[in-house]
Order: structure tokens, then C-alpha cells, then sequence
């Protein structure tokens, strides 16, 4: 799940010109990653 999430966020960053909208979408992407690894934990 983690790596589907992490590679349509980093292509959603490529194809994303705007430092600003770029910026958003890497705290989202953070927020995703801590979030799966939460989950892997309590599932594990």
C-alpha cells in the first residue's frame, strides 16, 4: 500500500511546477508515510 501511495504522490510532485502546490503535496506525502507506518505497526 505504502509504495503504490509514495510513487503516485512523487509523480503527482514531478509533474507539479508550483513550488507552493510542490511543498503541500511533500507535507501530505509525510503525513501518508507516518500514517502507514502507524498502521504496519498496530497490524503487525
Amino acid at each position: 500500500m505504502s509504495v503504490t501511495i509514495q510513487g503516485n504522490t512523487s509523480t503527482v510532485i514531478s509533474n507539479n511546477s508550483a513550488p507552493e502546490g510542490t511543498s503541500e503535496i511533500a507535507k501530505i506525502t509525510r503525513q501518508i508515510q507516518v500514517l502507514t507506518e502507524k498502521l504496519g505497526k498496530i497490524s503487525s
